[in-house]
């Protein structure tokens, strides 16, 4: 296998903002957006779920793909992807609202062949300490959401939500070229004796995932409506909650890389989901406070910011062979709870707030899965 150098490796890991930026871009943009296709604000969700569903195929998709294929073509055809479809959203005429939704599929199979080509792929750069090559591609991927809203600011300023789709869309095909300059990594080479996942094994970790990136998703998605619809607040301000709560993802990642291997992931991630509990909470018990809210969509982001790259360094520690599959298999079923989790917030929220209701009970289960996932032993296979 031909591993990355030093200079590729933070290459392929600045162009993993671009997976960050992505998971934005609909959330950002979803009041104009649903403005403009004639849909009512609280079927917003729709939409992300849209996204998602696109997503969850390309990572399921993506994973199976990359323990049967070198992995450059699953991250260039994902930036490409990306790119042209949302280039495509640009051109659709407000009265086709079903074809908008269509096009965000294909957005999100993009955005999910991404995702998985850089989740599959860190542990394999850094065999030794994956948690910590984990949380430095996730630290790049909350710059980029951190970015994200902030393009979305541009495109309001400048009067045309959609200005977002061009600027993200470049990016996309730029980050294209980008990884071809990566070498590209062949899968890991199967033992004689062949290793059967007992699946069942996983549906702790299955379940966590659902509720944790339906949580991560939800929550970033009608942190803004929250803050527009019950605070009352300008659109610009409900752009910032977004910013701080991927400002507090990104800032808990960089801690994370550097905590990693010194104090154990399990104990990390579970204190992470108690802190997430308490921002949604917060949310709850100051709805129409706008500096509250702001301080507390900034807590949340912190205490996001280790489970998911601990929950797949974990796995990983279980499984080696097949991780490409095992881990698109998980993240499918997390992206999931992305295309579920934030419509039952925007009809929670009745177009009146964000719903966070729908939060507090989807972090509470995650806690729960977790506790029983982090107790089981080394995963159960059979040969």
């Amino acid at each position: 296998m031909t591993s990355p150098t030093p200079l590729q490796r933070y290459i392929f890991r600045i162009a993993f903002a671009l997976v960050g930026i992505g998971a934005t871009v609909i959330a950002s943009t979803l009041e104009p957006l649903t403005t403009y296709f004639g849909i009512a604000l609280e079927n917003g969700g729709l939409f992300t779920g849209a996204f998602f569903i696109g997503g969850t195929l390309g990572i399921f998709i993506g994973g199976n793909l990359l323990d049967r294929t070198m992995s450059r073509r699953v991250s260039v055809s994902g930036a490409g992807i990306f790119g042209i479809f949302l280039f495509l959203m640009i051109l659709i005429p407000a009265h086709l609202a079903i074809i908008g939704f269509i096009c965000v599929v294909c957005i999100g199979f993009g955005y999910g062949f991404l995702v998985i080509s850089g989740n599959g792929l860190a542990p394999r750069y850094n065999p030794q300490n994956p948690a910590r090559e984990l949380s430095a591609i996730n630290f790049f991927f909350g710059l980029g959401a951190i970015i994200g809203p902030q393009i979305a600011n541009i495109a309001f300023t400048m009067g045309d939500f959609r200005l977002m789709y061009l600027i993200v869309g470049t990016l996309a095909i730029v980050s294209a070229a980008t990884f071809m300059y990566m070498p590209s990594i062949a899968p890991v080479q199967k033992s004689e004796t062949a290793v059967k996942v007992v699946w069942v094994s996983l549906i702790p970790f299955g379940v966590m995932f659902f509720m944790y990136v339906g949580v991560e998703m939800g929550f970033s998605a009608w942190i803004s409506p929250q803050l527009t619809l019950a605070a009352l607040a300008d659109a610009s301000t409900g752009a910032v909650g977004i910013s701080l709560f991927w400002t507090g993802m990104t800032l808990g990642r960089l801690l994370t890389s550097v905590i990693a291997g010194k104090i154990a992931s399990e104990t990390v991630l579970l204190g992470g989901m108690g802190l997430v509990g308490v921002g949604v909470l917060g949310v709850l018990i100051f709805p129409t406070t706008v500096g509250m809210l702001l301080v507390f969509s900034f807590i949340v982001g912190f205490g996001c910011a280790p489970i998911f790259p601990l929950g797949m360094a974990i796995l990983n520690s279980r499984y080696t062979q097949g991780f490409g599959a095992i881990s698109g298999a998980i993240i499918a079923v997390g992206n999931s709870g992305a295309v579920v989790l934030p419509a039952l917030q925007g009809w929670a929220g009745r177009g009146l707030d964000g719903g966070m209701i729908v939060s507090l009970m989807a972090i509470i289960i995650a806690l729960a899965c977790a506790l029983v996932a982090m107790r089981k032993p080394q995963a159960q296979v059979t040969s």
